[in-house]
């Protein structure tokens, strides 16, 4: 463990490269199949040097460490391990990053499959899930796919009553214009630019700018 505390010392000193090397002799170190210890240290050393990758942009280096910890969390756990899906939702994200959509797309299918036989329908996982599938659909140009998953989303916000943001609306408001759906677009962004009043006030500044945007619809 002594590794992982020399390594944030270096992380902390925006050293990001020393603290790699530190972490990449860590996990040379535990042998995963003596015991949950090595397991637990084998496990957080490669979290943090996908953390550490993706910072320096490596991504490719990134995705490997987070499916290293994807798979020691699977043989460890089982693969509908709750732990498993949070960590599935990581590597989707890097795959993601590194612009491949369908490894992202399959991942993102593997959380909501987890977290569906763990957690309600209108979780915060749940919600979080379709908003990362929405923005690989997104990615991939299938916009009535995204926005499958944007409206599962909103409408798990609102059965768990977490609908206080527009962030999720505006983005369905953006896809129903690439499908030249403008009246559904503008509806969308109204009820944007509704939640938005209810929390910064109708006389907030940015409100103005909303106003002006959405009225160019």
């Amino acid at each position: 463990m002594s590794f992982h505390i020399l390594a944030v010392i270096y992380t902390s000193l925006r050293r990001f490269e020393e603290a790699v090397l530190i972490l990449e002799l860590s996990i040379e170190v535990p042998v995963f199949r003596n015991g949950s210890d090595h397991a637990l240290a084998k496990f957080s050393g490669c979290m943090h040097l996908g953390d550490k990758y993706s910072i320096l942009g490596q991504l490719d280096q990134s995705i490997k460490f987070y499916d290293s910890v994807w798979r020691i969390q699977i043989e460890a756990h089982g693969d509908l391990d709750a732990r498993v899906a949070e960590t599935c939702r990581y590597l989707a994200e890097a795959n993601v990053q590194a612009t491949q959509f369908d490894e992202a797309e399959n991942l993102c299918r593997k959380a909501l499959e987890i977290h569906n036989e763990h957690c309600a329908l209108t979780s915060l996982e749940d919600v979080a899930d379709h908003q990362l599938m929405a923005l690989v659909y997104e990615a991939k140009a299938d916009y009535e796919s995204a926005l499958e998953h944007l409206v599962l989303a909103s409408m798990s916000k609102i059965a768990d009553n977490q609908a206080n943001e527009s962030a999720n609306d505006i983005r369905i408001g953006n896809i129903y214009s690439s499908l030249c759906r403008f009246d559904e677009a503008i509806f969308a962004y109204q009820k944007a630019l509704t939640v938005f009043k209810s929390i910064k006030g109708k006389n907030h500044p940015s409100v103005d700018c909303r106003i002006s945007l959405y009225s160019s619809y």
